[in-house]
């Protein structure tokens, strides 16, 4: 699909860009009587993939590959905070963040029934931004992100050509710019932040394979795509989150007007002087979760703002281990332990088919799932185990 130079280029940059892994192929494909060989760059998430690739792909030959170094170990901004408060620390996809503070099992019970206060510094945020960044979305994603307006978020998959599960995400349109180029942010699982990345800079740059019967296929774009962990250190966020039935109770005391915010709806405010971009998030109208993103130089005072103010409320810190609990207790897929690939079709089986708007003309995954689509009445239950 592209030169030669041209894609080892690529794949050489692969890991100064996204400490990831690729493998370039040469490919030959015919077209009626003609031939041609085509270099073929495969982004891969680890080694294993390698042996993969190279016996599923027929009739080609492995001219390049390379296998980023593992990324660095990062701290969170606020292990001090943490290890104050008796936190017991580990690694999680390359991130030391807080696995509890004592007790998972109380940690879990307040996030259910007062209000559990979580780092979430190893999430990954992504900002997707310009002129096409809509129609780059619209197409990589089974959301729709046409009827979004401007300051709410939508649930969405991220599918590779074959309909299997990249991630499960959240879009946030959170701005236009005076020269009218779309803002979003991107929430993403840790352990999936890196193919994530990967996948919507390959598709951006035009440089994936994603269509079985064209090879030449395209997403409308380009868009510039940031990791804001990464990115310039004044557009860098990281994100705090205040779950439970107590938690629109603090931040009413903090922010008068998150009493007013909808499900899926964002507001920019102060926190005691600290600009936040605040999220009411959740898989559900019932949840009540907020998503608080702030520069990681203030994310030490938000923390202690919310953990002082809170105290009325029965505000408590919470770790991993509750936060994996949630998770699983929302039926969302598990990323922790070695598994199959997950089916687009299981997808509008399970608890969230309307994150998956089959009246879009196109995304990329939609064909396999139309393939093998059942009527509703036919359709049987699935949850992820």
């Amino acid at each position: 699909e592209v030169g030669l130079r041209e894609a080892v280029q690529v794949v050489l940059s692969v890991d100064a860009e996204v400490g990831g892994h690729a493998l370039l192929l040469v490919q030959e494909v015919r077209v009626g009587a003609f031939a041609q060989e085509c270099a073929v760059i495969v982004w891969l998430e680890g080694p294993r993939d390698l042996v993969r690739v190279v016996r599923e792909v027929d009739d080609c030959r492995v001219l390049f590959a390379r296998m980023g170094a593992a990324p660095e170990v990062q701290q969170t901004v606020l292990r001090a905070a943490h290890e104050r408060l008796g936190a017991v620390m580990g690694e999680h996809h390359g991130w030391i963040i807080p696995l509890h503070y004592g007790s998972a099992e109380e940690e879990l019970q307040a996030a259910r029934n007062g209000a559990a206060l979580f780092d979430r510094s190893d999430t990954g945020i992504l900002h997707v931004w310009g002129d096409r960044a809509q129609a780059l979305l619209q197409e990589a994603t089974t959301g729709d992100l046409r009827r979004l307006p401007l300051g709410e978020s939508v649930r969405s998959f991220l599918l590779d050509k074959d309909a299997h599960l990249i991630d499960d995400i959240t879009i946030l349109y959170a701005d236009r710019d005076r020269k009218g180029r779309d803002h979003y942010l991107i929430t993403c699982n840790a352990a999936r932040k890196e193919r994530v990345l990967a996948w919507l800079r390959g598709l951006s740059d035009g440089y994936i394979l994603f269509d079985r019967d064209d090879i030449f296929a395209k997403v409308q774009g380009p868009a510039v795509i940031d990791d804001l962990a990464a990115t310039e250190p004044p557009a860098r966020r990281t994100m705090l989150a205040v779950q439970g039935p107590q938690a629109k109770a603090l931040l009413y005391k903090l922010i008068p007007a998150a009493n007013r915010l909808r499900f899926r709806h964002a507001l920019q405010v102060a926190v005691k002087g600290i600009p936040v971009l605040l999220h009411r998030a959740g898989y559900t109208e019932k949840d009540e979760r907020y998503e608080l993103y702030v520069h990681p130089d203030q994310a030490v005072d938000l923390w202690t703002v919310l953990l002082e103010e809170g105290r009325e409320f029965g505000v408590r810190p919470a770790g991993l281990e509750a936060r994996k609990a949630l998770h699983d207790e929302a039926a969302l897929p598990s990323w922790e332990t070695a598994c199959g690939p997950i089916q687009g079709t299981d997808l509008i089986r399970g608890k969230f088919a309307d994150w998956v708007h089959l009246s879009k003309p196109y995304f990329i995954g939609l064909e396999p799932i139309l393939e093998h689509l059942e009527p509703p009445a036919d359709r049987a239950t699935f949850r992820w185990v």
